[in-house]
């Protein structure tokens, strides 16, 4: 706010600084251009691929998948580009290292048969590769309500790709 005494060349000096205190504001919290993760910005960036699951249907329950954890250790999460319809997912970390992405169907008709709907979705960025590990777990409906039936792909098994 300019002084009410503001008048003639001190009133325009008053306005030009708040002119270039406002530009140099704005620069400064603008993102830089092509702006990316300030967490690893040099650090390998990769998509997670899973292997082909296999559909294992019971007089009881049709084996698809109900829910998917992937627990990573010393690598962040980055982004998560496609997310099945009627899911919900929950990422927490990194603690101690280790980073967990957990998504779960939000009923039956929203099972999946295959893992396809995941596939390159999930982008992660390592930090340190000595202690790097990754893991996922898929939940699937079992025999009977009451059970499920888990299936864990290893780091081998899985599929990363730059």
């Amino acid at each position: 706010m300019l002084p009410s005494n503001a008048s003639g060349s001190l009133g325009v000096m008053y306005r030009a600084l708040a002119a270039a205190t406002l530009a140099v504001s704005c620069f400064a919290s603008a993102a830089p251009p092509g702006y990316s993760d300030d967490l690893a910005p040099r650090s390998p960036k990769y998509r997670v691929f899973f292997p082909p699951f296999e559909l294992v249907g019971t007089e009881t329950g049709s084996g698809r998948v109900t829910a998917l954890k992937v627990t990573i250790h010393c690598a962040y999460v980055t982004g998560i580009s496609r997310i099945p319809g009627d899911w919900w997912v929950e990422v927490r970390g990194p603690v101690s290292g280790e980073t967990i992405i957990e998504a779960f169907a939000g009923h039956g008709a929203s099972y999946l048969a295959s893992l396809k709907a995941w596939n390159g979705s999930i982008v992660i960025t390592l930090y340190q590769m000595e202690c790097f590990n990754i893991q996922a777990e898929v939940i699937s409906d079992g025999p009977d309500e009451n059970k499920e039936v888990k299936t864990v792909y290893s780091r081998k098994q899985l599929k990363l790709i730059p």
